[in-house]
């Protein structure tokens, strides 16, 4: 299985650390690190020129990815300790934006939020609530989503780096231990207790010429401070970019101070080479990479005004594909059943061909009809008229010879004349009827009389029935046409 790659990128005003991390099963590594800056130092489109060129050194390198992560820089945020009366996450997020608003004192609608929840009690929670500007956050994900970079995660620098000391940083188990990092610019320092759970996060802007012993001394006193725990900070851990602090030192405390090669937690792989750029900016980024490692919840300002999308997108995009692929199968799969069925029914086609020119010889030039049920029914009909003319039953044309009329009615009357009480007084015969005058019993008799001459397939044109001294009197007109 490929390893998956996640670019990590901490973002400033000025510049951008990115670097490209492979998770492959549980083994997290640095792959290549680089540096983009705003060669062209437009500041009101510092944020797109960062992105074009960290889209042009990701093509120029060759580094792929399947997410990304951004870290933003201290100067774009604000920190600020908030209280909530909720311990439950979902009722906490509900009423974090009033809480931040009066806290505050300002209005909070053009602001994205992010917290993380220090601590809970009965009484609600700690929570470390971070601010930033909406505008400036939907300029930096516009202009990386126009070079198809879409992070998953937009969070403050210290909750990255904090992440990456967690991650690969060894911390004492016994004591609770204070991490000093400061980089060219910015000072961060994080308290961890013994079961690594993160208690105190500070960031903040340094001068490069500012003197750092006299700050390490100064928040390292002010950190621990902020700490309300039974057991004190009994650790410190420190790096310093600029490598001015003199070997061994220990600012005058008791605590004990270690300095530590912050490069060295850095799983990087042999071909990546060195780390580029600055180390705590690098590892920033590295630490970003890792939240979409984590299964905690993150610190995303992207929660709050712009969900990510690009999984959902992908999804979408996995079942359009496949719905057309499907169509497309679907579709050659009728073709290819239509050509199975039309090889199929070539025999019959030619078959119905055949017979059809002989149905059209036997009835007169009549085309053959769709149903075969039809035409059965036609030539069943026609073998039965030929026998009639056969037999003299019927002429040519399909009328019924005069003698044989007569027979029909003379049957027709022989079956009822005893029952009717019959007397016929005149049969007047033409080429198209025969008209019949007479009387029965009375009109019943006659309606018997109709019966008897319709069974003999004699079709009655008209009638006139009356009832005249006691008897039916009728006058019947008989078509000359066979119903054969």
């Amino acid at each position: 299985m490929e390893a998956e790659k996640i670019l990590g990128i901490y973002l400033s005003k000025d510049k951008a650390d990115v670097v490209s991390v492979s998770v492959d099963g549980r083994k997290v590594s640095l792959d290549a690190s680089f540096v983009a800056a705003d060669e062209q130092q437009d500041d009101e489109n510092v944020f797109q020129h960062l992105s074009n060129r960290i889209a042009q050194l990701c093509n120029e390198k060759n580094i792929t990815f399947s997410q990304v992560a951004v870290s933003i820089d201290c100067s774009m945020f604000m920190q600020h300790t908030i209280h909530s009366d909720f311990k439950d996450l979902r009722q906490i997020k509900q009423t974090i934006r009033f809480d931040a608003e009066e806290v505050l004192a300002t209005d909070v609608s053009e602001l994205a939020i992010a917290f993380r929840v220090i601590s809970s009690d009965e009484n609600g929670s700690k929570l470390l609530v971070f601010t930033a500007q909406r505008k400036m956050l939907s300029d930096i994900l516009k202009s990386l989503q126009s070079n198809n970079i879409d992070p998953v995660t937009v969070e403050p620098d210290i909750t990255s780096l904090s992440r990456f000391i967690d991650c690969n940083m060894e911390l004492p188990e016994d004591k609770n231990t204070l991490v000093c990092i400061l980089s060219e610019r910015v000072a961060y320092f994080t308290i961890y207790s013994k079961s690594k759970e993160l208690l105190v996060v500070r960031s903040f802007l340094i001068e490069p010429s500012q003197n750092r012993e006299k700050l390490l001394n100064k928040e390292i006193a002010l950190s621990k401070a902020l700490v309300e725990m039974s057991e004190p900070v009994g650790a410190v851990k420190v790096f310093d970019s600029s490598g001015l602090l003199e070997p061994g030192w220990s600012g005058g405390k008791s605590a004990a101070i270690e300095s530590v090669d912050l490069a060295a937690s850095v799983a990087t792989e042999p071909e990546a080479g060195s780390v580029s750029g600055n180390i705590v900016e690098q590892c920033i980024a590295f630490g970003s990479a890792r939240a979409l490692l984590a299964r905690q919840e993150t610190v995303n300002f992207r929660s709050d005004f712009s969900p990510y999308m690009g999984k959902k997108m992908r999804v979408r995009k996995a079942i359009k594909v496949l719905t057309v692929s499907l169509s497309i199968l679907l579709i050659a799969l009728g073709i290819y059943m239509q050509i199975q069925i039309y090889k199929e029914n070539k025999p019959g086609r030619l078959l119905r061909q055949k017979f059809a020119k002989d149905y059209s010889v036997v009835m007169s030039g009549d085309s053959l009809p769709g149903n075969f049920k039809r035409a059965d029914d036609r030539l069943r009909r026609e073998i039965n008229r030929i026998r009639s003319l056969k037999r003299g039953e019927i002429s040519a044309k399909g009328e019924i010879p005069i003698s044989r009329k007569l027979t029909f009615i003379l049957k027709a009357f022989n079956k009822c004349a005893k029952k009717t009480d019959l007397n016929i007084r005149t049969i007047s015969i033409t080429e198209r009827s025969i008209r019949i005058t007479g009387d029965t019993d009375d009109r019943s008799k006659t309606i018997q009389l109709r019966k008897a001459i319709e069974s003999v397939n004699l079709k009655i044109l008209q009638e006139t029935l009356e009832d005249k001294a006691g008897r039916g009197e009728f006058i019947i007109t008989i078509s000359g046409e066979s119903k054969i």
